[in-house]
């Protein structure tokens, strides 16, 4: 997802300009808002979410995911729970060597990848709460 993108997702301020600012305050090299997180995280010897902790909003509070039927939800019903783009947690999801379908559910998910349902709800949570 390139910055422009990002720019575009809840909490992010519509502004790639702004979002490329606050990784070069950062002391990040950027060359382009049409660069990818990726790309900027390999430009600069870092990973592709330890340069989204630089630009994501701040929360105070940890998004908690409902207990009850967890492995029946798809990953879209968890996104629209949260609030935040599918899309988004999908990509943050593949940055983690994690493949999810958005109409998979999440039991699915991790048997695939071969993790724990209580990984996969961690990880989740963590992603959702930024």
């Amino acid at each position: 997802m390139t910055l422009t993108q990002l720019a575009e997702q809840p909490g992010l301020g519509g502004d790639p300009a702004a979002l490329k600012t606050k990784l070069e305050k950062a002391g990040l090299n950027v060359t382009s808002q049409d660069q990818t997180l990726a790309e900027i995280a390999t430009l600069n010897g870092k990973t592709a979410e330890e340069v989204y902790e630089f630009i994501a909003p701040t929360k105070t509070e940890k998004h908690k995911i409902q207990g009850q039927g967890f492995g029946k939800k798809t990953l879209q019903e968890i996104a629209d729970e949260g609030g935040v783009s599918s899309t988004s947690l999908q990509l943050a999801l593949r940055q983690k060597g994690i493949d999810a379908k958005l109409d998979s559910p999440l039991k699915s998910i991790a048997e695939n990848n071969k993790i724990e349902m209580s990984e996969l709800r961690k990880i989740l949570e963590t992603m959702i709460s930024r």
